[in-house]
């Protein structure tokens, strides 16, 4: 089994491989046999977004496509984005076929050994606490809601009258 991510600098290799990462994504989404996962890129918009931004950070040199391939067929992929040190790990996709041999805890296990290599000293799993993430033994960082307003006099009314049908 090979992990590799796609050099951002080869950015016709990152946006090729956006069809197969939605294929294993779309796959992985559609297992009836294991926790749900919607098939976020399947609407042409969410597909857009994704190809866009992955264009842009792929031009910035932020943009990652690690993929686990076993016998010369990629059974998962995972797409992630470099930021100085640091590496966030965005949505995954793999082959139904192989879930029998954690082929996804295998490629995590790869892209941080590879980020290590690297000179990485974060790797941020994203959001939720899942057991995807939690067998790592992560630290969880809890955000709050914060709301910033225009510095025009109206918004701040508007966002008080919201405040006090919100408490009622």
């Amino acid at each position: 089994a090979d992990a590799m991510a796609a050099d951002a600098k080869l950015r016709p290799e990152v946006l090729d491989a956006l069809d197969h990462f939605c294929a294993l994504h779309s796959r992985r989404a559609g297992l009836q046999s294991s926790v749900a996962h919607p098939d976020y890129f399947a609407p042409p918009e969410a597909r857009g977004f994704l190809t866009d931004v992955m264009g842009r950070f792929a031009r910035r040199g932020i943009a990652r496509v690690f993929q686990l391939e076993i016998a010369g067929q990629v059974v998962a992929m995972r797409l992630g984005f470099r930021f100085g040190n640091s590496l966030y790990l965005y949505y995954s996709g793999y082959d139904p076929a192989w879930s029998r041999y954690s082929v996804m805890t295998t490629l995590l296990a790869e892209i941080i050994q590879d980020g290590i290599a690297r000179g990485m000293t974060s790797v941020n799993l994203s959001t939720g606490n899942d057991v995807s993430k939690t067998r790592w033994g992560p630290a969880e960082v809890t955000y709050s809601r914060t709301v910033e307003l225009s510095h025009s006099f109206g918004a701040h009314i508007r966002y008080a009258g919201f405040q006090v049908i919100r408490s009622i």
